[in-house]
């Protein structure tokens, strides 16, 4: 946190800016905000959701589960406080969406959710090939065009 703030301090500050305490000085000057961004990792930190399969959960040695995103990719860790260790548990090895403060790495991956809410999304009964003509007569006489236009006020 410190050395965000003195990142966001560098930034706002100018050319001519220096920090003083106790005889010691401090520029506030780009070649100080580049040695921060060389010496710290750049991360992204947002509300948001990740949604795949929980595949596990572990409440002995912190609270703590991963979870395989719908997407592919890489696991992502989860941290979790205790009132949400039985929703945790029960979502174990079934597809869910993990609500909280998200973090991504410098190339936009997420590796960590500080989680809110966790929960168990309903898998559809249906796959897309069981869908496939599954309404021919929707659309009546129309074309698949001419009826969404006709939906959405189009002339």
């Amino acid at each position: 946190m410190a050395v965000n703030h003195a990142k966001d301090l560098v930034r706002s500050s100018g050319v001519h800016a220096k920090l003083e305490a106790g005889g010691n000085v401090v520029w506030l000057d780009s070649e100080l905000r580049e040695r921060l961004q060389a010496v710290t990792p750049w991360v992204r930190e947002f509300y948001g959701s990740v949604r795949g399969q929980l595949t596990g959960v572990n409440v002995t040695r912190g609270n703590r589960a991963s979870i395989r995103p719908h997407a592919g990719g890489r696991v992502v860790h989860i941290g979790f406080p205790s009132a949400l260790a039985e929703s945790m548990a029960a979502g174990l090895l079934q597809f869910v969406e993990v609500d909280g403060m998200v973090r991504q790495n410098d190339e936009g991956r997420t590796y960590y959710v500080a989680a809110d809410t966790v929960k168990v999304i309903e898998q559809p009964t249906m796959s897309w090939r069981e869908l496939r003509g599954f309404m021919p007569d929707l659309t009546g006489d129309m074309s698949t065009a001419e009826y969404l236009e006709s939906i959405r006020g189009e002339d």
